[in-house]
């Protein structure tokens, strides 16, 4: 018991230290170029399916910027403290591989400097969940058909969209103030027979329970949709959208200007659920992110 003692005395301090950092940066730091005139940093959580990077980029004559990968191209923005940044998803379904980044970064005499870098991607195992639901939710009646079709269509035309400002306020938040699950990607089979990915995280709490904003924006749908429910979707800015399904209630309205903390709705078991929960999720630039990913990266450095 004596050595037990002398060694937990002796390592303790090593362990906490370690959990302490990882608590307070649960993020990876790297820096692309670090000159006089230049320096890029990139932050993530990992380069897995599913994670975001935050690129900044400081310089005393700067003027613009763009990133491209994945095929896409990513614009920079000035953040509040005057860097330029960019938010990069890597979509649920993203292979992995090494992906080649290119940064054009022009200056204010037009002159463009080229950085070129080889992202990999690394492969991420997700468990398999079998679920059981309604018949309907997983062979939808005829005379539901067209009502899914319009909603896909209105879902496409959301995140299609671009809102060039900055709406949301440092790091975001949990929505409901009980323990998320961390099933983002899971494979799901419903019904023995219909397979599909769990896009979000859920949270299981009691129906009625508040669920709040994220983080600052504005309300770009609140209503009920066949397979999530009632559901509210928040624009915060650069193609950065956040999610909410299967809502008892929705207290806020197209259109409407939430802080962060807002009251938005209440739990409840509306849609394609197995009881009462939240559904939680993000999309960024079209992709599908975790949402773990997003309140974990270092948006703070933004303002």
């Amino acid at each position: 018991m004596k050595k037990f003692l002398t060694y937990f005395k002796l390592f303790f301090p090593v362990f906490l230290f370690i959990f302490i950092s990882y608590s307070l940066f649960p993020y990876v730091k790297e820096a692309w170029e670090e000159n006089e005139g230049l320096v890029i940093e990139v932050f993530y959580r990992e380069l897995c399916p599913g994670d975001v990077m935050l690129i900044k980029i400081k310089g005393r004559n700067i003027y613009s910027a763009d990133a491209f990968i994945f095929q896409k191209k990513f614009s920079f923005y000035k953040s509040r403290n005057n860097n330029l940044f960019t938010l990069i998803g890597i979509d649920l379904f993203e292979e992995p591989g090494e992906y080649p980044i290119i940064i054009k970064i022009r200056s204010n005499s037009s002159e463009i400097t080229e950085i070129k870098r080889v992202i990999k991607i690394k492969e991420k195992y997700f468990p398999l969940k079998k679920i059981r639901v309604k018949e309907e939710y997983v062979t939808p009646p005829p005379r539901a058909l067209e009502r899914i079709k319009k909603e896909r269509a209105i879902l496409k035309r959301i995140y299609r969209t671009l809102t060039p400002q900055y709406l949301f306020e440092r790091e975001f938040i949990l929505p409901v103030e009980f323990q998320a699950k961390r099933n983002f990607g899971e494979r799901r089979i419903f019904n023995l027979r219909r397979e599909s990915r769990h896009t979000g995280v859920d949270i299981p709490a009691p129906k009625g329970v508040a669920v709040k904003a994220s983080n600052r924006g504005k309300v770009v749908l609140a209503r009920d949709l066949y397979y999530s429910g009632n559901t509210v979707i928040i624009d915060h800015g650069y193609g950065l959208f956040s999610l909410y399904c299967h809502l008892s209630k929705i207290t806020v309205k197209e259109g409407q200007l939430v802080k962060k903390g807002d009251v938005i709705g209440k739990v409840g078991a509306t849609g394609r659920v197995t009881g009462p929960h939240l559904h939680w999720g993000f999309k960024l630039n079209g992709a599908i992110i975790d949402p773990y990913s997003v309140i974990e990266l270092p948006l703070n450095l933004l303002e």
